[in-house]
């Protein structure tokens, strides 16, 4: 267990350390809450376009997913395990480069920014296009390291908050699959 403690911590500091103005300007945008607005009305205008009147069911298990996807891991994981963020670590906090002295709330397992993108990227890559799901990927894969980078996480932290996001969209596609068949039984009568 001491080993794979270590293991994140040199990771998180490998990450951490190859900084660059230019890659903190982006990394912090990246992971900024209104970033992606754009990119969520596009996947909205998508949705009502393609399910037309059945919309409210992906749009309901997103908000649903979203929803559990992150007060699982912020009122549940962190509270519960309170592992500390790397960034309120004293033995840390000298040796990261922290951008705009970001570092978010105490406790740090598992990501929230993780397993909800991830959650997004599963749920809608699993019924778009594959410019679309392109986008989804490096969007999540993109958010994920930029917690990394920015020190507020470590790859654990962030690694876990991918499978997290992934089991609760498959959960939520399964969800779905289910109301629309319902909706679809109850329409015949």
């Amino acid at each position: 267990m001491e080993f794979l403690i270590q293991l994140d911590t040199w990771m998180l500091l490998g990450i951490n350390s190859a900084h660059h103005p230019a890659l903190d300007e982006i990394f912090s945008w990246i992971t900024g809450r209104f970033t992606w607005i754009p990119l969520y009305a596009v996947m909205l205008y998508l949705l009502i376009r393609k399910e037309r009147s059945n919309s409210w069911i992906p749009l309901l298990c997103v908000i649903g997913m979203i929803t559990i996807s992150d007060q699982i891991a912020s009122s549940l994981f962190k509270p519960l395990l309170m592992r500390p963020r790397p960034c309120h670590l004293d033995e840390l906090k000298p040796l990261l480069h922290l951008v705009n002295n970001y570092c978010g709330g105490a406790y740090g397992f598992y990501s929230s920014h993780a397993s909800n993108t991830f959650a997004l990227f599963v749920f809608w890559g699993a019924r778009s296009g594959k410019p679309l799901a392109t986008l989804l990927c490096l969007y999540a894969l993109a958010n994920s390291y930029s917690r990394i980078y920015l020190g507020v996480h470590y790859p654990s932290d962030v690694l876990t908050g991918i499978l997290a996001g992934f089991i609760c969209a498959r959960l939520f596609i399964f969800i779905e699959a289910k109301i629309k068949a319902r909706v679809s039984l109850t329409l015949k009568y």
